[in-house]
């Protein structure tokens, strides 16, 4: 949701209820799925058949803590062109969740899409 990409990221809450980028929730665990849509590469729109072919996810980070990065590495895979990644929050606070993807051509993007959300309760 971040960029151009077209990185498209969606969360559901350890209880099932679907979480919006920089929503709110109780459960300390999150589980994220995305997928792309057409992209950008130097501000040319690449067709669908660009889509990325792959993900990498980086840990998500505490807000309070943002100076400290996360290093990145695959992503889970799902069914078919859908990905996902798991978490789950050692406690109350905002995190940042940050995915990028690569094209069939190995186009790795710099600028990652983020997804922010807080935890409101302790687990």
């Amino acid at each position: 949701m971040g960029n151009d990409s077209g990185i498209v990221i969606s969360a559901k809450d350890g209880n099932g209820t679907d979480i919006l980028d920089k929503g709110q929730t109780q459960s300390n665990t999150i589980t994220f799925t995305f997928t792309s849509n057409n992209f950008t590469i130097d501000g040319e729109e690449q067709g669908k058949e660009d889509k990325f072919d792959a993900y990498q996810c980086a840990k998500p980070i505490n807000a309070a803590r943002s100076e400290q990065q996360s290093e990145f590495g695959h992503c889970n895979k799902y069914h078919g062109r859908i990905f996902g990644h798991n978490f789950t929050a050692p406690g109350p606070g905002t995190y940042i969740f940050k995915v990028r993807g690569y094209n069939n051509t190995k186009f790795k993007e710099f600028d990652p899409d983020n997804f922010t959300w807080t935890v409101t309760k302790s687990p």
